[in-house]
């Protein structure tokens, strides 16, 4: 079996601006940061093997909160293997970072890692298996002396799921599936999710299909109050032409905590995903019940969600990428919390003059609007280049 190497090491370097570097409500504080270090991509292939490994080590330094230079470290890795009847992934992903993608996310220096391997094989022509499992952990650096505070407690979360996915005739689809997922932290309550779903599609047309689905979901969080979930969808599908997709749905879903009285609320779904030549659109909608084990969210919560983004490729060298998100959630009975809506918008433009060589110009807005103790905004402006060989 023949194999392909390349390695193509290089420079990363960048310079930020953010007008809220704390990401505070009142009284904010701007800096400047500088960003530079080495970088590395690796790959290998074959005709059924393929490897690849990008990282970065960029050292940091603030104009003002100078306390606070740090590594800046990203690594990605992924292997696959496929063969006629079967096919294995694997990856894993690493941060070191002081960045955050919400403003209702705490501030400080976390380490991401991020682990998941999938197989998947093929019974039959009309049955496939599948599984996989889930590594994810966050841990937060923590000043000496500092108390740690429960939106900052290191946090483990590991879990399994199986599925299978049958063609019952032309037409009809069934597909199964369970999930098993452990949530660890340091002083909150262990939680064990317990998930099964059944989805059943129709091809009422080449261009038209129907789907119905149908979870169960059941939060043991030890000494805590558990719940039980259960959902029931049913959407459509239409393919107005090759490049033109909408999916459209709603439902209902019944959320039971213990010791208190059942809640139910309605779900729905609208995307629309648009495809041609050099532009790509996509826009969704949703309305439904999420549960949340993250280090700043710990219950069930009714969350709704609008989202839009928008690729160009203006010409060979010059592409944009543009996007706009609103999440608002509202804690359920039994999740402490507040009302929260998270607000983004973000806007880059590469330059890719040689295909070693990228030049990205990025700016973003972060809001997010607390119940209680008021708005907090930021405004972001980066400017990155890279280079390898």
């Amino acid at each position: 079996m023949a194999y392909t190497f390349q390695a193509h090491p290089g420079l990363y370097t960048s310079y930020e601006y953010t007008d809220n570097y704390l990401g505070a409500v009142r009284d904010a504080k701007s800096d400047s940061i500088y960003y530079v270090g080495p970088s590395l991509g690796l790959t290998c292939t074959s005709p059924s093997v393929n490897l690849d490994f990008t990282g970065s080590y960029a050292k940091n330094f603030h104009e003002r909160f100078s306390e606070d230079d740090s590594p800046e470290i990203h690594l990605t890795s992924h292997a696959s293997y496929t063969t006629p009847l079967q096919g294995a992934q694997l990856s894993y992903e690493f941060s070191r970072t002081l960045t955050r993608e919400f403003l209702s996310e705490p501030f400080g220096e976390v380490r991401h890692h991020n682990g998941t391997f999938l197989y998947n094989y093929e019974l039959s022509q009309s049955t496939n298996m599948n599984a996989g499992y889930t590594y994810l952990r966050e841990a937060w650096s923590v000043s000496p002396g500092e108390v740690t505070a429960l939106n900052h407690e290191d946090e483990t979360t590991t879990g399994g799921n199986v599925g299978i996915t049958h063609k019952l005739n032309p037409r009809d689809t069934i597909s199964l599936s369970a999930q098993q997922t452990y949530y660890r932290y340091e002083i909150s309550q262990d939680v064990t999710s317990t998930n099964g779903s059944v989805h059943l599609s129709h091809a009422v047309s080449p261009m038209f299909s129907l789907g119905f689905d149908t979870a169960y979901n059941h939060d043991d969080r030890g000494h805590d109050p558990s719940d039980d979930r259960y959902d029931a969808r049913i959407s459509g599908q239409y393919a107005f032409n090759q490049t033109t997709t909408m999916t459209i749905g709603g439902g209902y879903s019944w959320l039971i905590i213990e010791q208190q009285d059942r809640q139910s609320a309605y779900n729905a779904l609208l995307s629309l995903v648009k495809t041609q030549n050099n532009d790509r659109f996509n826009l969704s909608l949703a309305k439904e019940y999420s549960a949340d084990f993250t280090t700043n969210r710990y219950g069930t919560f009714d969350t709704k969600s609008a989202s839009l983004a928008w690729q160009r490729q203006w010409w060979k060298e010059w592409s944009s990428n543009t996007g706009i998100s609103i999440i608002k959630r509202k804690p359920t009975n039994g999740t402490l919390g507040e009302n929260e809506t998270d607000y983004t918008t973000s806007f880059t433009l590469a330059w890719k003059p040689i295909e070693y060589f990228t030049t990205d110009l990025t700016y973003e807005h972060l809001q997010t609007k607390f119940e209680t103790s008021g708005t907090a905004r930021e405004n972001r402006y980066k400017l990155e280049a890279g280079v390898r060989y």
